[in-house]
């Protein structure tokens, strides 16, 4: 991640840097904390002043870099999650708009792996497929499953960012479907909102 900071601090007219991770099962503090780390390091490596910078302290919050005598930047931090844990998958599931028949029979798939002997469990545990795989599985079939017809489920890729800002990209068919399948105005997604919006 240093290196990803460093990058954006030396190219010209980036004025605002925005820093999104996965929450996962880690707290805001220790998230913070580890940008704080990538940021030091950037800073020192791209032979930026070190002492008295600002640190992170919340997310959704700018501190502002001095680069140089002339230059700064602002940094800012979101994590993206559901009620304090979790990644965008989490995020995904919490908003989908459509009946999720398909993904939601996985759940007795799992129960068939666990009877043939697989471990099933938390992340982090001594197992054959834990939860944040399930729920990027999850995800995946309700996109192709339970959202398109049979014929239509070849490859489906989806522009993210397309869709959380609002704007068309290279095709206007990729965002219609993200607004179709997810609802884009589920109170979950106010604050992602809100940050996104500050970069635009």
């Amino acid at each position: 991640m240093a290196t990803k900071i460093g990058n954006a601090l030396t190219t010209d007219g980036i004025l605002k840097l925005g820093v999104m991770l996965d929450l996962d099962k880690s707290t805001v503090e220790k998230r913070i904390d580890y940008i704080n780390q990538a940021i030091g390091i950037a800073l020192k490596e791209q032979g930026f002043e070190t002492q008295n910078q600002p640190i992170l302290t919340t997310v959704n919050q700018f501190i502002t870099l001095k680069k140089d005598e002339y230059q700064t930047v602002q940094v800012a931090a979101y994590f993206t999650n559901v009620e304090k844990q979790g990644e965008l998958e989490d995020l995904l599931r919490a908003i989908v708009s459509k009946e999720t028949v398909f993904a939601d029979c996985l759940n007795a798939w799992i129960e068939c792996v666990k009877s043939k002997g697989k471990i099933y469990g938390k992340v982090g545990d001594t197992c054959d497929f834990n939860e944040k795989e399930f729920t990027k599985l999850w995800v995946d079939f309700y996109k192709r499953f339970d959202t398109l017809k049979r014929g239509d489920r070849g490859e489906v890729t989806t522009n993210w960012k397309v869709i959380w800002l609002g704007k068309e990209g290279n095709s206007k068919e990729i965002q219609e479907r993200g607004s179709e399948i997810f609802d884009l105005k589920h109170e979950k997604l106010n604050e992602l909102k809100e940050f996104l919006a500050w970069f635009n």
